[in-house]
């Protein structure tokens, strides 16, 4: 009956119809439709539904359209209200749930400050004893436990301003009222915001509390080893400079007062300054791309020997580089120009000695505290028969006496380690050959920087 209304998209009036009313649990004669009125309901010009009315008693005339077309929307409002109250029911249901799951704590006031939601995150980073604590009752504006916290003073100013503001709390233990935080050494970065209606009115006021301890404990771990790292560089005898990587530069950010120190010179004026400009010297390729390596990548190097010198520093040093953080690398030297020129001297005197012991007609060998050689001269190798050293080196020297000499050996050898020297013995040696010779020796001990015996040195010549 309603498809002509549809149709049309207006009234449909029929006072002669005289059909029945097909269904198929009714007889045909159960339900005759003699006349009837169909209204469409509009909505943004779109028809919503259809309403009809059926069998009056007179003829359906224009005013009873107007009639059913109020009562139609009289209906129509009703159930709009309904859904909107079913959809507004489900929308507060599904926002709770979202709110109450959240691991931020909320917490809602009213327009007057009174707490009117908290949800379970809340309940659980504040520590309190239940979640419906002050519902209705707390006034964070007024309550003296607020008053005391600074909750008061700190949403005040959203209250007052309708300004959004943030801070840091540390809460420990505190009972007051029927209020009681029991959590102890927890940070909380706090957060409150207004809510305003399109006239700027305050409807309410949110706040969020979010969980900081972990990142408050990272920080302060970071503080305690950067206060230990910058204890080391400022106690370390080996100066250290500290460089960063910033637009492919390594620019000179710090230095330690050992620094200062071993190159004689206030390092301070470094600061800022590019690694090449500082120290013109290390402004070669393969160093360059070294540090920047070390800055990047976390790679090390070690230079044991490297000579600097420029119009401010000269000298001859030992560095490590190595990464600090992502881009920053640490340099740490030794100054070792005096060690290295000990070792070219102790070199230099080895090597004079060496000529010395090498050109002497005397025979010299050198061995341990257990007789064991360590060294032959040329002239004690032709004395015995010999060329190559490597043959005896670790042998004894009583392999060289007739049998019945080694006791002889062996007397005058612990005298030098109980006197620390002999002269003008004389011994019997057998030669390679097996040819016998008499020799005439000294020995002396041998001892280090401190004073101790490492071993004996031998002169010997054929009489």
């Amino acid at each position: 009956l309603g498809t002509e209304s549809i149709y049309n998209k207006e009234p449909v009036i029929n006072n002669s119809y005289n059909k029945p009313y097909k269904q198929s649990h009714l007889k045909e004669s159960d339900c005759i439709i003699n006349k009837y009125l169909t209204v469409p309901i509009f909505e943004d010009d779109n028809i919503k539904a259809v309403i009809g009315v059926l069998n009056k008693k007179n003829k359906y005339e224009l005013f009873d359209i107007d009639q059913l077309a109020l009562i139609a929307e009289t209906i129509i409002s009703i159930v709009n209200r309904k859904e909107a109250e079913y959809n507004l029911q489900e929308s507060k249901n599904f926002l709770g749930n979202i709110i109450d799951n959240l691991p931020l704590g909320l917490q809602v006031f009213n327009s007057e400050g009174v707490s009117m939601r908290i949800n379970d995150s809340f309940v659980h980073l504040i520590g309190l004893e239940d979640k419906y604590i002050g519902i209705g009752e707390f006034n964070v504006l007024t309550n003296p436990f607020a008053i005391k916290n600074g909750s008061a003073e700190f949403y005040n100013e959203v209250f007052t301003k309708h300004v959004s503001i943030n801070r840091e709390v540390q809460l420990s233990h505190k009972k007051e009222e029927n209020w009681e935080i029991r959590l102890d050494n927890v940070f909380l970065r706090e957060y409150a915001f207004p809510i305003l209606s399109e006239n700027n009115e305050l409807l309410s006021v949110i706040g969020i509390i979010q969980d900081i301890s972990e990142q408050k404990q990272a920080e302060q771990e970071l503080i305690k080893s950067e206060s230990r790292f910058r204890n080391i560089v400022e106690s370390s005898p080996m100066g250290m400079f500290i460089f960063e990587l910033q637009d492919d530069e390594l620019l000179f950010t710090q230095s330690n007062p050992a620094a200062d120190t071993i190159l004689q010179i206030d390092c301070q004026r470094f600061i800022n300054l590019p690694l090449e400009e500082a120290f013109p010297q290390l402004n070669k390729p393969n160093i360059l791309d070294m540090f920047i390596k070390v800055a990047t990548e976390g790679k090390e190097f070690f230079i044991e020997q490297f000579n600097y010198q420029d119009k401010n520093i000269n000298g001859i040093f030992e560095a490590y580089a190595f990464q600090i953080t992502l881009e920053t690398i640490a340099l740490m030297f030794l100054d070792v120009t005096e060690r290295k020129k000990s070792e070219i001297a102790l070199r230099e005197s080895e090597e004079l000695y060496k000529t010395l012991v090498e050109t002497i007609p005397d025979a010299v060998v050198v061995c341990d505290l257990e007789g064991k050689l360590t060294f032959l001269s040329k002239r004690a190798l032709e004395m015995v028969g010999y060329t190559d050293s490597k043959t005896f080196i670790g042998t004894s020297i009583f392999d060289f006496a007739r049998p019945e000499q080694i006791e002889y050996y062996q007397k005058n050898f612990q005298y030098v380690l109980n006197e620390g020297e002999i002269k003008n013995v004389e011994i019997i040696i057998v030669h390679e050959s097996q040819r016998e010779f008499n020799a005439e020796i000294n020995a002396a001990l041998l001892k280090d920087a401190s004073g101790n015996s490492k071993g004996v040195i031998i002169s010997m010549r054929d009489i």
